[in-house]
């Protein structure tokens, strides 16, 4: 940076002294072109003040004497008839009539005359100046252009000195000023960026606030990091621990046979819940890349949630939870396989965390143009302390249920990336004893591709946790008393319509 600052002030000074450079030579080209032509004309003036009377004898005895006096100066005395009658450079015998020349003709007409042209007789340019005398000669003066120039060039050495002396000046003060314009920049913790205890520039400030967040990012990113290593390594410690135990026992025959079978379910169990971890793990790593596949399409969310239903029905009954979906057929764009997943943790938490006698309703629809997936039960409930955390990963507000259940603490985890790498916006109400609703909103078709979805945790009496859908006259109690919490069925088939004041739902 310092360069290139150090190389544009550089640039900046030299153009702005050839400029000044071709200003001056413009300007003193101009003035010695005046001061020549007046120098001609007064010479001519002083010579006609000497000649005029005189005898023709006397007149060449002067004009010899200016040629001694001017030898870079030519003179020419021009008679009546336009015979030269003398000649500084050159012999009168052999030159031609004169009474051509433009400024003889205009000095007979107007008394003196002008004219900048190539000598016929030299062969190069000239300044002429002629002035008529009282009996009808004409003297003329002349003076090659070439004196303008040679005056021109012999200044150039002092000018090409002085240009020398400024850019060499003008170089160091750019090296200094480029370094005064650097400084601040050296001042800058970029730990910190904000809290700089020197000024630095206000234009500055948006970059060093985007480095401020960038370095808030990345330490929330450690720590995230950090705690998952913590997390990881426990809940993998924990099944590996309870295997190795197992296994040790039975190999050192500590274990009636008619005991072996129990230990060996017990094993597979531990073993089973160790796969399931770290295929959630591997899951949340794929998230985390935070972009969807190439082959991202239109997913029917309602097909969706009718597999996963059908999968967890059996699982539902064994618990005595009545499992039912409803809605219509909305389509989301993204990638069927992690949808699934997203939809399969949430049902599956739903049936997991409930009672014998409770319900799990799943329903799919439109609301203002966007697709919504809505998972309700009347389970243990989320206390309003836990809203906020329970997407964060291996969190778990009821541990020892956690363990009972098999549960891995990743599922919701899950669920907030998939819904981030869709654009949707998850809600959550929750009452504790009465059950939790859990509502995805997936984005209209003419807004997908904006910023990612956001995660949003709300109590349940938050006007806004349903959005528009949400009926103020909804209550867990009168979602216990619908029939469709006292039996099991699925809806295979999609409703025409949905709505929250429908105590069916």
């Amino acid at each position: 940076m310092r360069r290139r600052i150090l190389l544009a002030m550089t640039l900046v000074a030299a153009l702005a002294l050839v400029l000044s450079y071709l200003g001056v030579i413009a300007f003193f080209y101009q003035q010695n072109r005046t001061i020549f032509h007046d120098t001609l004309r007064d010479k001519s003036e002083l010579l006609a003040l000497g000649l005029n009377g005189q005898d023709p004898h006397h007149r060449l005895a002067v004009l010899r004497d200016y040629q001694h006096v001017n030898p870079r100066t030519r003179t020419t005395l021009i008679g009546v008839g336009g015979r030269v009658l003398f000649d500084s450079e050159f012999d009168p015998s052999h030159m031609e009539n004169h009474n051509n020349r433009p400024e003889v003709r205009r000095a007979r007409a107007d008394q003196h005359g002008a004219s900048i042209r190539e000598s016929v007789t030299l062969n190069q340019d000239m300044s002429y100046y002629a002035k008529a005398l009282s009996d009808g000669t004409v003297i003329r003066v002349a003076k090659t252009e070439d004196t303008v120039y040679a005056t021109l060039l012999a200044g150039l050495p002092v000018l090409i000195g002085i240009a020398l002396v400024v850019f060499g000046l003008a170089l160091l003060v750019a090296k200094q000023q480029a370094q005064v314009l650097i400084a601040p920049l050296h001042t800058i913790d970029l730990n910190h960026p904000l809290q700089s205890d020197h000024p630095t520039y206000p234009e500055l400030l948006p970059l060093l606030e985007r480095l401020e967040e960038k370095n808030h990012d990345k330490e929330l990113a450690v720590k995230t990091r950090r705690e998952f290593s913590a997390n990881v390594s426990h809940e993998l410690k924990t099944p590996l621990t309870s295997i190795s135990g197992y296994a040790e026992i039975i190999r050192n025959g500590l274990v009636l046979p008619e005991d072996i079978p129990g230990f060996a379910n017990r094993i597979q169990q531990e073993a089973t819940r160790l796969l399931t971890l770290i295929s959630d793990i591997m899951d949340l790593s794929r998230l985390d890349e935070g972009f969807l596949p190439d082959d991202a399409t239109d997913v029917d969310i309602f097909e969706i949630c009718k597999d996963v239903v059908s999968r967890l029905q059996p699982r539902a009954m064994e618990l005595f939870v009545a499992l039912s979906l409803s809605g219509t057929h909305a389509s989301a764009r993204g990638v069927a396989l992690l949808l699934n997943e997203m939809v399969f943790n949430l049902v599956e938490n739903a049936v997991k965390y409930n009672h014998e006698g409770g319900y799990v309703k799943v329903w799919v629809g439109l609301v203002d143009g966007c697709t919504q997936l809505k998972v309700a039960d009347d389970g243990i409930g989320i206390p309003v302390a836990d809203q906020e955390r329970i997407f964060e990963r291996f969190y778990r507000v009821d541990k020892s249920h956690s363990k009972e259940t098999g549960g891995t603490g990743l599922g919701l985890s899950i669920v907030k990336h998939t819904a981030m790498l869709h654009q949707a916006e998850i809600t959550v109400e929750s009452e504790v004893g009465s059950g939790t609703r859990i509502e995805v909103t997936f984005p209209a078709a003419s807004s997908r591709g904006g910023a990612p979805g956001t995660t949003r945790s709300f109590t349940p009496d938050s006007p806004e946790a349903f959005g528009s859908a949400q009926s103020p006259e909804f209550s867990y109690a009168d979602s216990l008393d619908s029939p469709a919490a006292q039996s099991s069925p699925i809806t295979t088939e999609p409703e025409d319509s949905f709505d929250d004041d429908d105590d069916e739902w």
